[in-house]
């Protein structure tokens, strides 16, 4: 239980650390926004092909 208590309360600077750091920091919050839209990008991409490869993978399968 003492484990466990230690580990939230951990967690929990870590996060109050993060957020009182990104607040007083906004090179580090277009750094995050960044971040973000370069994932949006990844995941989309990905998603088109693999939608691609499921379509041909069907029509293969189809013929």
């Amino acid at each position: 239980m003492k484990k466990i208590l230690l580990a939230s309360l951990l967690v929990g600077v870590a996060a109050a650390g993060v957020i009182i750091y990104l607040s007083k920091n906004t090179d580090a919050l277009d750094e995050i926004e960044d971040a973000a839209d370069s994932a949006e990008g990844k995941i989309s991409r990905h998603a088109r092909k693999a939608a691609r490869t499921a379509k041909r993978a069907l029509n293969g399968a189809l013929n």
